[in-house]
């Protein structure tokens, strides 16, 4: 697992939403972002320090999807 001088993780192997996916972690080890590759799907997310939602893009089959979150983590907009 990669760790920063202090010997804090950076990224690991971990679960978001239920499915295995590389996270990303800040300085002070909140999980900030996750790459999930599953089922004919890729998702990158991210989140605050307090673990709300802040923005999320999807590509699928049929093509890509952006979502943008408010400070609360919920969605105010995405496209398609």
């Amino acid at each position: 697992m990669p760790v920063d001088a202090a010997g804090n993780p950076r990224a690991s192997l971990c679960l978001a939403e239920g499915e295995p996916a590389l996270c990303l972690f800040d300085a002070a080890s909140n999980a900030w972002a996750a790459l999930r590759l599953t089922e004919g799907e890729a998702a990158l997310e991210v989140w605050d320090a307090a673990g709300n939602a802040q923005a999320g893009l999807r590509v699928k089959q049929g093509g890509p999807g952006l979502r943008l979150f408010d400070g609360a983590g919920q969605m105010v907009w995405s496209a398609p």
